[in-house]
């Protein structure tokens, strides 16, 4: 690789066997190739390259590998499934955006949607699949619609989760002073099963993650961005337990044991590979070979190799908790073989919902929101954790202090320094039209009424 070339930054660095790490800085101008009209080729587009199954692969982080990633690294797939089963757990409510309480019986539409977003899947179903992506991608489409002749988002019918692998999006290159996500992209391609659909981009609404923004201006860049080296890493260590578990490893060395004229008999690399093939069919299951047969002279000479030296479970925990660290998940949430007391799980589980979850379902209720536009019709729409046992104990704190503002509201209102409809408010209640009236001009009107309904009261 020409490093001194000019707007050409390459560095490799290597982070085991045959990892590396390769970075460029000048889009489609490697080697003068854009010059040339050749297309680079994925070694030299790559950002990363290691090798699996005997593979080399190459890589950067995109939606594909991203799906690699959950499904062969166990601790992260584990983190994010755990954190997603944590977010669904708050109850979903829909209030008045006015007073933030519930009127029953008056948001049965609202209610029906958000309990069936579509006709495959559940309201909790849903939410998991969307904090799954928010979580891996840093994004999550979801396609929202509406019947014919509905643009005000008061009758969504269906919401559908578009999952960002099957998504093919053109950007255009504007980014000072656009309002929306919609103003960044020219075309939404979705692709499955070999059919590609243009979708409405203005039926899209992308909920997004609070991670930043680094490489990408139109969506936040995932979390797992800059986890690729430790879950690179637990891959590997699973594929070398897997190869020793099953090889052993070497156990020895075997060399010929006859000389000739010339000295001591050198096996050739055919007589090598063929000894290598012959045995692997030896061994102890009922198809293999129990009697080795061999037509050289060969000695045996054993070899041992200690598996805890190549500290290769300690290398798995040190990047798992570089996971949970990133993922902001407890890491005594894990079972281990050192094992957690209660004391300290029902902590862990505290942090998991004040610092991880419940920040997180604001965000998504934030967006949620903005999405249906339930402002525009006095509908607000948020979670509820404050029934997770653990989180109890906060829920009684709440509750005696709100005793205590309540009744510093009712003092207010009994001296006549708040009104009746301002005295409601304080205790989270609807307020009553006519009734922005303070205590003694409600005292008159009562004592009045007393007195027109006595007869024997006097003007």
């Amino acid at each position: 690789i020409a490093t001194n070339r000019k707007n050409i930054a390459v560095k490799y660095l290597e982070l085991s066997n045959k990892v590396y790490i390769c970075s460029q800085m000048s889009k489609f101008n490697w080697f003068g190739l854009a010059k040339k009209n050749i297309i680079p080729t994925p070694e030299q587009q790559g950002i990363q390259f290691f090798d699996y199954n005997n593979q080399t692969v190459w890589t950067s982080l995109t939606e594909e590998n991203t799906a690699f990633y959950m499904q062969n690294c166990p601790q992260l797939a584990t983190i994010i499934n755990r954190k997603a089963s944590a977010f669904i757990n708050g109850k979903t409510e829909v209030l008045n955006s006015t007073t933030d309480n519930y009127v029953r019986g008056k948001y049965k539409e609202w209610e029906a949607l958000l309990a069936r977003p579509n006709p495959l899947q559940t309201d909790r179903q849903w939410r998991k699949q969307i904090y799954t992506y928010l979580q891996c991608y840093g994004y999550c489409p979801v396609l929202i619609k509406q019947p014919a002749g509905f643009t005000d988002f008061s009758r969504v019918t269906d919401m559908w989760i578009l999952p960002p692998q099957y998504l093919t999006i053109t950007k255009y290159s504007n980014y000072i002073g656009v309002k929306t996500i919609q103003e960044q992209i020219k075309e939404v391609k979705f692709t499955y099963g070999g059919t590609t659909t243009i979708l409405d981009k203005d039926s899209i609404f992308f909920f997004v993650d609070e991670s930043t923004n680094f490489d990408n201006l139109l969506f936040p860049d995932s979390k797992l961005s800059t986890l690729k080296y430790p879950i690179n890493n637990i891959i590997k260590n699973y594929e070398a337990r897997g190869t020793i578990a099953e090889k052993k490893g070497a156990i020895g060395i075997l060399s010929p044991d006859g000389n000739d004229v010339g000295g001591a008999t050198i096996a050739t690399p055919e007589q090598k590979e063929q000894l290598q093939t012959d045995y692997a069919k030896y061994g102890f299951s009922r198809k293999q070979w129990q009697l080795i047969i061999s037509t050289i002279s060969m000695k045996f000479t054993p070899i041992s190799m200690n598996i805890r030296d190549m500290m290769l479970l300690e290398m798995e925990n040190a990047d798992v908790i570089t996971i949970c660290n990133a993922l902001n998940y407890p890491y005594d949430l894990l079972g281990s073989e050192k094992g957690t007391t209660f004391s300290n799980l029902d902590g862990a589980k505290k942090m998991l919902y004040q610092d991880s979850i419940i920040p997180d379902s604001l965000n998504f209720s934030e967006q949620l929101n903005k999405a249906l536009h339930t402002k525009e019709n006095n509908v607000k729409i948020q979670y509820d954790y404050s029934w997770i046992p653990v989180l109890q104990s906060d829920e009684k704190t709440k509750a005696e202090t709100r005793k205590v503002q309540g009744d510093a509201v009712i003092h207010e209102y009994n001296n006549n320094a708040i009104t009746w409809n301002e005295m409601r408010q304080g205790l989270y209640l609807d307020t009553v039209q006519g009734m922005d009236l303070y205590k003694y001009q409600l005292d008159n009107l009562n004592n009045n009424t007393n007195g027109n309904n006595n007869p024997t009261a006097t003007s």
